[in-house]
């Protein structure tokens, strides 16, 4: 029996999530645009907020451990919800003990009862144990799409042009 427990995060839990985000960023080396805003996540982590964003933490001993945070995305192709898992994040002292596997687990279950029929996510290229650990779980790499990223800047560019 493992010795942690996995639980779907509540608006209360906003400045643990933060906590884990800052903590993502610098495992991810990317601190420097980390910007997380715990009063907006404390909207968007309510049940009936629109977009919704899903939630799952990881503790051990009351002492959180890990998260793993997503959303729903559509598919044209499939004309259905699939699952993005945005982060996924277990800190150096609870890894290798089975955490992520739960955590993981409990964003499927989300996934299956919002009727997903996928979920996607996305590795960096140097995290090789996270990916990994994908594959085990029967993931399968999508080595047919590039990611394309606009900023905020940039949106607003085209949202003001004329069309």
């Amino acid at each position: 029996m493992p010795d942690f427990t996995v639980r779907s995060a509540t608006s209360e839990d906003a400045e643990t999530v933060v906590t884990f985000i800052n903590e993502l960023a610098e495992y991810e080396r990317l601190a420097a645009h980390a910007r997380p805003n715990v009063n907006r996540l404390r909207i968007q982590l309510q049940p009936h907020a629109s977009p919704r964003l899903y939630c799952a933490l990881a503790f051990h001993e009351a002492i959180p451990v890990g998260f793993a945070i997503g959303y729903q995305v559509y598919s044209t192709f499939q004309t259905s919800w699939n699952f993005h898992l945005e982060d996924f994040y277990v800190n150096e002292t609870a890894r290798g003990k089975g955490v992520g596997r739960a955590l993981f687990r409990q964003m499927c279950r989300v996934a299956h009862e919002l009727g997903c029929i996928q979920l996607d996510l996305e590795v960096l290229k140097w995290n090789k144990d996270a990916m990994a650990a994908y594959l085990k779980w029967g993931g399968a790499k999508d080595s047919g799409w590039s990611r394309v990223r606009f900023s905020a800047r940039m949106i607003a560019t085209h949202a003001s042009a004329s069309l």
